[in-house]
């Protein structure tokens, strides 16, 4: 009974801490307010840098950690950059016809302190490997379309930006 009633005690503080748990920003604790400028354009896609930057100013206002303010307000600036937009054919029908597709973007992006131009984060190629892609159905059998890209494309939108808002809350090592 003596040697429960010590495992109890010595755990009793672990469990207790545990409860109290939460994720720490790893931007400087003066960082409370954010300027989003709209993403750079480094593709031949045309306007995808107003909707992706538009999402991502989204996904901060659901997270709510960051008010977002214009330049001259701001703590910090993100700025991004879409390097990459491809659209891949993934399978066809007996016809070759194209029956899928994938699209894949990459985004660089980089947090600044407003007040001394220091770069706080910068990571490059924001959706690399899988994050930035998508696979979906241009057609089936009949030739009827299934979903179109700009859909496709607005689920990549919403998974790099839940990506951009957890890379520079947290920071890259512990996202």
């Amino acid at each position: 009974m003596k040697k429960i009633t010590a495992v109890i005690l010595m755990i009793m503080p672990l469990i207790i801490s545990g409860c109290g748990y939460a994720l720490k920003s790893s931007l400087p604790e003066y960082i409370k307010r954010i300027a989003i400028p709209t993403f750079i354009n480094a593709t031949a896609q045309h306007g995808i840098e107003a909707d992706l930057t538009d999402v991502v100013k989204k996904e901060f206002l659901v997270d709510g950690r960051l008010e977002i303010v214009d330049r001259d307000k701001a703590d910090a600036i993100l700025e991004g950059t879409i390097r990459k937009y491809l659209v891949e054919n993934l399978s066809y029908d007996v016809n070759n016809v194209v029956l899928q597709r994938r699209i894949k973007m990459v985004i660089d992006i980089r947090v600044i302190d407003a007040r001394t131009n220091a770069v706080l984060q910068e990571q490059k190629e924001v959706g690399g490997i899988e994050g930035g892609s998508t696979s979906y159905f241009v057609s089936d059998v009949t030739g009827m379309t299934i979903e179109p890209e700009y859909q496709a494309r607005d689920r990549i939108y919403h998974n790099i930006a839940g990506d951009i808002v957890n890379r520079v809350i947290y920071g890259w090592e512990n996202y």
